[in-house]
């Protein structure tokens, strides 16, 4: 997603990855709403890299395995080594 600054990018990909809850209306993907979705399938199709780092509640194991809260522990291990 491109566009010049403050046109809205952020909070598009912020209400599609489900971080935020739309004020009206809904988000819809592949004409479903976010709630339709499981986190784990949703994380198969959405990517969220934001501008400024920040981790959600919980510990840092459930932060990267936020799209796959059963994830085990050696995948999410691979996943903190890979990211440096």
């Amino acid at each position: 997603i491109v566009g010049p600054s403050a046109s809205g990018k952020s909070s598009l990909v912020r209400a599609i990855a489900g971080i935020w809850l739309p004020v009206r209306g809904t988000v819809r993907l592949d004409g479903a709403t976010l709630d339709q979705w499981s986190p784990e399938e949703l994380g198969n199709h959405v990517g969220y890299l934001p501008q400024d780092v920040q981790l959600f509640d919980g510990t840092i194991a459930e932060n990267i395995a936020r799209f796959e809260p059963q994830a085990p522990s050696d995948k999410i291990l691979a996943a903190a080594r890979a990211a440096g």
